[in-house]
């Protein structure tokens, strides 16, 4: 995946979201239609988003952060090979520490 095309699926994930429509409500232009500067500003913020590492402590699930958890699986996704999930994580919406 290039970060071009990752910038394309964040911005594609986004218009999802909020149904087509900007921050201010007005309808999504098309990704050709940003323009260079908005189309390398997510660009940037989804390099950003994909080269993200959560800082790991010893002893603690790097998802979730939970000591021990049995909970934590890695994903099959063809672009990222080490990409893991945490069924806790996703599962529980409150955390309670």
């Amino acid at each position: 995946m290039t970060d071009t095309s990752r910038a394309q699926a964040a911005y594609a994930a986004y218009g999802h979201t909020t149904g087509g429509l900007t921050h201010d409500g007005r309808p999504m232009p098309t990704w050709d239609q940003l323009g260079d500067t908005i189309q390398a500003a997510w660009i940037a913020a989804a390099t950003a988003a994909a080269n993200y590492v959560p800082p790991r402590v010893p002893g603690l699930c790097a998802p979730c952060r939970r000591r021990e958890c049995d909970e934590c699986m890695a994903v099959d996704h063809p672009d990222m090979p080490d990409l893991y999930t945490c069924h806790y994580q996703t599962n529980h919406t409150t955390c309670r520490r």
